[in-house]
């Protein structure tokens, strides 16, 4: 086995043969060059157009994991396995309440479905349940978060949701194969 390893990684056999060939034929050597010059751009160009052909085919679609219900009774999505709570526009869930910090909270939720409430900013007060937390606490359907002064209950999603989004979930396909970008 090691014996093809090494013919693999030893080319000298190979740059032999390619000295002597060039070396009766020099129009040859400048026609390879050239060549290779050109081809291997190619094979730049068809390796980055496959990549990002890839990237514009593929298609986003949201998952809806749960809710935090304010109390007016705003449904607020948690579609991703971690959601950020807070005053930031870029939160996953938007808080616009001055007590908010801009990332108060996050709510995650692990392979098993268990969610986590899980605090971020250790001066803001965050509760669960009406009690103070400042490590994280696991949540479960119907506890009440207060985050700054503002009540969200937690409701995940029910089991018939998340079998609809399995079935709405497809692989995505292949415009290109990979094999093809590796010739």
């Amino acid at each position: 086995m090691n014996t093809w390893i090494s013919s693999l990684t030893d080319t000298s056999a190979i740059v032999q043969s390619l000295d002597a060939v060039f070396g009766r034929f020099p129009i040859l050597e400048r026609l390879f060059t050239q060549y290779n010059r050109y081809a291997l751009v190619l094979l730049a160009a068809l390796t980055v157009f496959g990549c990002i052909a890839s990237l514009l085919r593929e298609r986003y679609a949201p998952e809806l994991w749960g809710h935090l219900y304010a109390s007016d009774g705003e449904a607020l999505p948690l579609n991703h396995w971690e959601n950020i709570i807070g005053r930031a526009m870029s939160s996953d869930v938007v808080l616009s309440n001055e007590t908010v910090s801009r990332t108060h909270a996050a709510v995650t939720r692990d392979a098993q479905g268990a969610w986590n409430l899980i605090p971020l900013a250790s001066k803001n007060i965050l509760l669960k349940n009406a009690a103070r937390r400042l490590h994280p606490v696991p949540i479960t359907s119907g506890d009440v978060i207060t985050a700054g002064g503002v009540k969200l209950t937690f409701r995940p999603a029910t089991l018939s949701e998340q079998s609809e989004q399995a079935k709405k979930r497809t692989r995505p396909g292949m415009l290109i194969r990979p094999w093809v970008i590796l010739l």
